[in-house]
């Protein structure tokens, strides 16, 4: 292994060795107002167990006829009555996801207060339906995703989140993943009613996502997934994407800690399509008042991650030759894309200092927490370490993510253990220079400002624009830092202040241009 290699793995195992809680017990109590931070299996012997919650959840499983068998078979594996299968209504007709997800949507039971809509092509973990319930009674208003892809932001979203501890992330500006989701009943009956007015426009996870952002509903991503696609091959034309894997699935994860959440992300790194690439944040959130999972919808760049790098001031050097000497199975190209992305994301992590937010007020407030460059820590998230399991999974499917749409399941296989490894070095190297731009940081912010003619005394008389030192020479005169701000919005994280970046930045724009990483168009909102 090279120094690269071990070093990488160092940095991560003291991580992966931290205790993640006590053992999952399939006979805890679901209660209404569930015990944040604290597994549900906490509970001791001889305590009453809470057998009444005002939430219930019925469940449908979205299936072609087909695909029917797959759909009953997935209804079997859920307790008794759990989920219900729905058909297609025109099966004949042109193939249509958003046709089959409205009815789901409206079959939902007298009674419920939520709706689990499922595709058929899933693998349900063990306890997802404990986590469900529990998730239910934390976020009763919220939108709950219980799947991200393995190459999307939504899924880089995720991997902060198993760094931090996290059980749930706020969704980005992508689109809101349908393939296993939670809606409040009145949320999936107006979904229902504008999925109507739209059928024959976007596909039913852009417009899940667009409805939810204009009605101000709270949108959750679950860390890790809590279902993980079989892949039978699409019939809604996604078989060209290669194998469609979560971003981070553990079978048997621990439920409890639902109110450990992460948000406000302004930096995702991902790789998709061979590219290590880099959504940045644009704007700031216009209304403070909004839910945080709602703000942190808007404008973003799309950017390969040397470019986000550059921007901010972080020059690799060389390094191709370190990478490629670790690349004996995988490509060359696929090493440095799944390197870099993981620089990146351990870059932004420890120069942001990401970490859960400060736990809500209750159970009942959809708004969450207030931004985490305001908030005081909360004792409760103080002590919110990374589960070891999903940790390992989430930087396990950086690299594989990344290659999926051009090579099979079992190439990707096969190299799925040298691009942890690369992976892990890639992270190492991220953080030690995540840590360097944090000191840097925290000293710009100590270090007293340098005054110049703007901001001399009114009293001062005025002096001539050259200075005259003592010989009479003309001194140069200094600009003033403002001169030499880029005009373009540069994005910060919401985890600091406003002092900077972290090295000056030269008065040339924060982003590279000459390299976009998609069509011009590579703004969405």
């Amino acid at each position: 292994m090279s120094g690269a290699d071990s070093g990488g793995q160092s940095a991560i195992s003291a991580v992966l060795r931290r205790a993640s809680g006590p053992p999952y017990c399939p006979d805890s109590p679901v209660s209404d107002r569930p015990a944040r931070h604290k597994s549900p299996a906490g509970r001791k012997s001889g305590e009453p167990e809470e057998l009444m919650t005002p939430y219930r959840l019925s469940g449908a499983v979205m299936t072609h006829p087909k695909r029917r068998a797959a759909a009953e078979r997935l209804a079997r594996s859920a307790p008794p009555g759990a989920l219900h299968v729905v058909m297609d209504p025109d099966p004949a007709g042109k193939p249509s996801v958003l046709r089959t997800a409205l009815c789901a949507w409206e079959a939902i039971e007298d009674g419920a207060t939520h709706q689990l809509v499922v595709q058929d092509d899933m693998i349900l973990s063990d306890t997802f339906f404990e986590r469900a319930r529990l998730a239910i009674a934390e976020m009763p208003h919220a939108a709950l995703a219980l799947f991200a892809l393995w190459d999307s932001r939504n899924g880089a979203a995720v991997r902060f989140g198993a760094l931090a501890g996290a059980r749930w992330v706020g969704a980005v500006n992508e689109y809101f993943p349908c393939v296993a989701i939670i809606l409040p009943r009145e949320v999936a009956a107006g979904f229902a009613a504008f999925g109507r007015r739209h059928l024959d426009s976007w596909p039913d996870d852009i417009l899940m996502n667009r409805y939810l952002r204009a009605n101000g509903i709270p949108a959750y991503v679950s860390v890790p997934s809590l279902a993980e696609h079989e892949d039978h091959g699409s019939i809604s034309g996604n078989a060209f994407r290669g194998p469609r894997r979560s971003v981070c699935f553990v079978p048997r994860d621990v439920p409890g800690r639902e109110g450990a959440r992460l948000t406000d992300l302004r930096v995702l790194p991902f790789f998709k399509q061979g590219v290590a690439q880099c959504a940045v944040r644009l704007d700031e959130p216009a209304d403070g008042a909004a839910p945080r999972p709602v703000r942190d919808a808007g404008r973003w760049l799309h950017l390969d991650c040397e470019q986000y790098l550059e921007g901010v001031g972080v020059r690799l050097g060389r390094r191709q030759s370190a990478i490629v000497r670790m690349a004996e199975v995988t490509t060359p190209e696929a090493a440095e894309g799944a390197w870099l992305t993981a620089f990146t994301m351990g870059f932004v992590q420890r120069r942001d200092g990401l970490r859960c937010d400060p736990v809500a007020a209750g159970p009942d407030d959809p708004a969450g927490p207030g931004p985490q460059g305001d908030a005081v820590p909360d004792a409760a998230t103080d002590d919110v370490v990374p589960d070891p399991a999903v940790l390992a999974e989430a930087l396990a499917t950086v690299g594989p993510g990344g290659i999926s749409y051009a090579q099979s399941e079992d190439r990707i296989a096969a190299q799925r253990e040298e691009l942890t490894r690369i992976t892990l070095a890639g992270l190492a190297a991220g953080h030690e220079a995540g840590e360097r731009a944090r000191r840097a940081r925290r000293a710009l912010r100590n270090t007293p400002p340098v005054p110049h003619r703007g901001d001399r005394p009114a009293a001062e008389p005025h002096r001539p624009a050259a200075d005259r030192t003592a010989s009479g020479r003309a001194e140069p005169s200094r600009a003033s830092p403002r001169a030499s701000t880029c005009s373009a919005p540069a994005p910060r994280s919401a985890n600091t202040s406003s002092a900077g970046w972290p090295t000056p930045v030269t008065p040339s724009p924060p982003w590279p241009t000459a390299r976009p990483a998609v069509p011009p168009t590579h703004c969405w909102t």
